[in-house]
């Protein structure tokens, strides 16, 4: 590493996330992507030159990019004065690529998108990807499989026919309608399905067939499935249909005594669920696993100092 470009951080608090706590540094270098140097040089580090970066961060905290594990971005696009059509897939995108370099600056460098609009946040993954925009690293979902009743049915009024071009989600009514859409989506390049119950979890909208046919269907493909399940019945079922293919969102609403009735290897299918109450154990945490392990094998990839 010679010759790789030098980003020197000078006095700062390191967070390093490892649980220990903050620890006053004089020095931290990273050459290319790599940190090379934490703490006090020991004489074979280079003199600083006047091609390096220099940060002085005194007062400030040093700390690994962010992991946020349910983000959407392209779900609610804002209005622009001015702007007459916002609800198309072209002002979506414009919408979702600035937003994406926002998260970036914030400090979050990895990120999971269970579900948006279109295919606007597999567009503007590969963007990233390709070096068009900055962001952070995604894993990213399409429109929801939802049915009648299922937190983004996109036929909400009893009048309406059809599927609206502007929503969050798909309607698949049936078994076979769940499966043409997983693959629809598969082949389009989503790395997870999105399935969406009932809004609060006060009954379940998706069967447990339809569950455990798209957790099949995707994991054909290679891809992971991912629910929106506040109740305790879907959140069963998806860990049962899907044998660890399967994150429960929201899960804490299950309720202890549903999760409890799971098994070890289904428990492990659960995500973003704490430990309920004090003799619950933790549950494990497949969707930030699933990031960590994504983000292991991507390019490297950091906030251009400037």
């Amino acid at each position: 590493m010679a010759n790789a470009t030098r980003l020197l951080i000078k006095n700062g608090t390191l967070i390093d996330g490892s649980g220990g706590g903050p620890v006053p540094i004089r020095l931290l270098v990273v050459e290319g992507n790599r940190i090379t140097l934490v703490g006090e040089t020991d004489g074979s580090m280079r003199p600083e030159t006047p091609d390096d970066t220099v940060i002085d961060a005194t007062g400030k905290f040093i700390l690994p990019g962010l992991i946020d594990a349910h983000c959407h971005i392209s779900l609610h696009q804002g209005a622009l004065p001015g702007m007459k059509y916002t609800s198309s897939a072209e002002f979506c995108t414009l919408w979702a690529a600035h937003a994406i370099g926002r998260v970036l600056r914030a400090g979050v460098t990895s990120i999971a998108v269970p579900g948006g609009k279109w295919f606007t946040d597999v567009t503007v993954r590969e963007a990233v990807e390709g070096g068009l925009v900055e962001g952070p690293r995604m894993v990213v979902a399409g429109r929801a499989l939802s049915n009648y009743g299922g937190i983004f049915d996109p036929d909400p009024y009893p009048a309406f026919e059809g599927t609206p071009a502007d929503t969050a989600g798909v309607l698949c009514n049936t078994r076979d309608e769940f499966i043409r859409e997983t693959r629809k989506q598969c082949k389009r390049g989503v790395d997870l399905i999105k399935v969406a119950d009932s809004t609060w979890g006060d009954v379940q909208t998706v069967a447990d067939d339809e569950i455990a046919a798209v957790a099949d269907e995707a994991h054909r493909h290679n891809v992971k499935v991912t629910i929106h399940s506040r109740g305790s019945t879907s959140t069963r079922a998806a860990a049962k249909a899907g044998h660890g293919r399967v994150c429960a969102r929201h899960g804490l609403s299950a309720g202890v005594r549903g999760i409890r009735t799971l098994g070890p290897r289904e428990r492990t299918t659960l995500s973003e669920t704490a430990a309920l109450d004090v003799s619950a154990r933790p549950l494990l945490l497949p969707a930030i696993s699933s990031i960590r392990s994504s983000a292991s094998t991507c390019e490297p990839r950091r906030i251009v100092p400037g």
